[in-house]
């Protein structure tokens, strides 16, 4: 798995290629913690390069929108691969996570 990194004000987009599973947590972790030192506003996940996402991942993901909604901070998917829109619908996430297309994400925030 491949992190990169962008920021744009109080922004910061994670560009993902590869699969968020059990043995890419750690790393993914280590960015995430890294991140938040600068306490952006907002964390948007481009999501177009994922190939995969588990259980694990799925978990981690749902405890750090947890963590930025109780500090009035966002977390946001976009421009989601078809195997992760899956996954998201299949267990329901999608009415859970703010997902959005690439160009709603584009239009909100950039």
């Amino acid at each position: 798995m491949e992190i990169n990194i962008e920021k744009l004000r109080n922004i910061t987009c994670v560009n993902i290629n590869g699969a968020l599973y059990i043995a890419t947590m750690p790393y993914f972790e280590s960015m995430w913690a890294e991140i938040m030192k600068d306490e952006p506003d907002v964390v948007a996940i481009n999501c177009a390069a994922v190939e995969l996402v588990d259980s694990t991942a799925l978990g981690v993901l749902a405890h750090y929108l947890k963590t930025l909604d109780s500090q009035n901070r966002k977390l946001i998917f976009y421009d989601l691969s078809d195997a992760v829109i899956n996954i998201f619908r299949l267990t329901k996430l999608d009415k859970f996570f703010n997902v959005m297309t690439k160009d709603e994400f584009e239009m909100m925030y950039k």
